[in-house]
């Protein structure tokens, strides 16, 4: 397993994985407007997140 860390914004977005053609992380706007991929760069499959509030970290498990 293989752990990234990403500092995050005010906590206004949703986030998510995806493993697919192109595997990363992702979020968006709650409504779902303005997503993006914030993690992409050496992930391969990417399974899980973990966000520290208070740290303002989001954590993404992967298996690689």
């Amino acid at each position: 397993m293989v752990s990234y860390m990403k500092k995050l914004f005010p906590c206004r977005y949703m986030f998510w994985t995806d493993y697919g053609a192109y595997p990363g992380v992702f979020r968006a706007n709650m409504d779902g407007s303005d997503d993006e991929q914030i993690i992409y760069d050496d992930i391969v499959s990417p399974y899980g997140l973990a966000i520290d509030y208070a740290g303002k970290y989001i954590n993404v498990m992967t298996i690689k």
